[in-house]
């Protein structure tokens, strides 16, 4: 885990208590940044929302900044009626949500792979019994990513034309005879 995901609280130099994300500049200074998201290290300082504190008072939280909220997530999954509704993030889908935020691509496109997620016929459960649900989406970085890939598409989205059944086939040439 990077260390700069990882909230933090310390005293600055003037011995004020500062909260914010972690970031270590230079081998002698630590900064805090009062910012929604961390900034990555090697990026120049600004001067805005950074304390310069002791390090001998850093105090590391025990879990990684969401970067993507567990209320913004499941409102946005529910914005698509195709997909199973999400009632409650238990413990389980936070921490796997948790998971997935580690991960830059998923932090990147979430949004989007919900919605192409709403428009498969296959996850949706249009062409089977089965649908992907929230559970399977978080479960590992595979599933998201095959979604993101288009593996799940329609088929008149990735421009390939229907396969015909033996049932189609069937019809179509009895009707020849």
């Amino acid at each position: 885990m990077n260390p700069n995901d990882l909230k933090c609280r310390a005293k600055d130099l003037n011995g004020n208590v500062v909260e914010g994300w972690y970031c270590c500049v230079t081998k002698r200074h630590y900064i805090v940044y009062d910012k929604v998201e961390p900034l990555t290290f090697g990026r120049t300082l600004n001067g805005a929302g950074q304390h310069e504190i002791d390090p001998a008072t850093l105090e590391l939280c025990s879990e990684p900044v969401l970067k993507v909220k567990p209320k913004e997530f499941k409102d946005e999954w529910n914005k698509y009626p195709e997909l199973p509704k999400i009632t409650t993030m238990t413990g389980k889908r936070k921490a796997q949500l948790q998971t997935r935020c580690k991960e830059p691509l998923f932090v990147e496109n979430w949004k989007g792979i919900i919605k192409k997620m709403s428009e498969s016929p296959f996850l949706t459960g249009k062409e089977t019994n089965w649908h992907a649900d929230v559970t399977w989406f978080l479960a590992n970085d595979n599933n998201y990513v095959k979604v993101l890939e288009g593996k799940y598409d329609r088929a008149e989205a990735k421009g390939v034309e229907q396969r015909e059944t033996s049932l189609d086939r069937l019809a179509r040439l009895s009707g020849q005879l």
